[in-house]
């Protein structure tokens, strides 16, 4: 197949190209006429097509049964159940299951089978939820005297203390809120709530802090 003098339009190329890796199996360099450079570059993108699945591994089997005169054989359901079980041992599934012939009292005497792999792996279970956090709260508040002022602190101060609290804990602070604003600045209190770390892994608990020494020492 020649371009000959013409001008072909990008649609008639790309028609082209995918005749040509077709022909060729999707290898590259696919012979689609003398003097056609251009279209032979553009074939060198061609890509195989991925291999096809392994066959699935399977094994089958059977048993026919002679049972005494007046005796009923098993039942279709019964004799499904005995085949699933034995393909589910090898961790098959039942691809193919017939029941054998009739007996006179009922049910039939024996099936074929044939048990292969399973079509789809399953994927595996996802992990385990990690463990819920364990925590504790608390709060401050400010104590007022009859006809005292209330000794009110910012809000750096409490966080400062809360951060202290769960840090001897080994836990980190999960939530903060300060109180009511005071008239004379700073606020009436606040409350937290200390958790462990969000990975898991609990940091041992800080050292004590030793008291100040009194002043004029």
């Amino acid at each position: 197949m020649s371009l000959g003098k013409g001008t072909l339009g990008l649609a008639a190329i790309a028609s082209m190209v995918f005749v040509a890796c077709s022909g060729a199996n999707g290898e590259a360099g696919a012979d689609i006429g003398e003097g056609d450079s251009a279209l032979k570059a553009v074939d060198k993108g061609c890509v195989p097509p991925p291999p096809p699945p392994p066959p699935r591994k399977c094994f089958g089997g059977g048993w026919a049964s002679d049972p005494p005169a007046g005796v009923p054989c098993p039942d279709a359901k019964t004799l499904a159940s005995q085949v699933e079980a034995m393909c589910k041992k090898s961790g098959y599934e039942v691809n193919s299951f017939s029941v054998g012939q009739a007996c006179v009292a009922g049910g039939y005497d024996g099936a074929k089978f044939e048990c292969c792999e399973p079509k789809d792996v399953p994927p595996p279970p996802p992990p385990p939820p990690p463990p819920p956090r364990k925590c504790f709260g608390g709060g401050f508040a400010v104590a007022v005297s009859p006809g005292g002022t209330p000794a009110c602190e910012s809000s750096a101060t409490y966080a400062a203390k809360v951060s202290a609290i769960c840090a001897a804990s080994g836990f980190e602070v999960n939530s903060f809120a300060v109180g009511a604003p005071c008239p004379g600045g700073g606020f009436s209190g606040a409350t937290y709530e200390c958790c462990s770390p969000k990975d898991g892994t609990v940091p041992p608990p800080s050292p004590p802090t030793e008291p100040a020494p009194p002043p004029g020492k």
